[in-house]
C-alpha cells in the first residue's frame, strides 16, 4: 500500500511540475509537528506552520492548508 501511495504522489508531482521524488517530498513534511492542547472544554491540536515549498507541494497533491 506504501509504494502505492507514493507512486501516486510522485505521478500527481510530476503532473505539476515538481522535480522532486516522493521520498524527497515526504522528508521536506518531516520536520511539521502537531501538539495536542486539552483543556476543561476542548480538545485543540496546533502545527507548525506550512509555507513556502510545502505549501505548494500540498496544493500539487490536492490537499487543503488552514493557516
Amino acid at each position: 500500500m506504501s509504494f502505492y501511495v507514493l507512486r501516486v504522489m510522485q505521478r500527481k508531482l510530476t503532473e505539476e511540475g515538481f522535480l522532486l521524488e516522493a521520498e524527497e517530498t515526504l522528508k521536506e513534511f518531516d520536520r511539521v509537528r502537531v501538539v495536542e492542547i486539552e483543556t476543561d472544554r476542548a480538545k485543540v491540536y496546533a502545527r507548525t506552520e506550512i509555507s513556502g515549498e510545502r505549501n505548494k507541494i500540498l496544493r500539487a497533491l490536492g490537499v487543503k492548508s488552514r493557516k
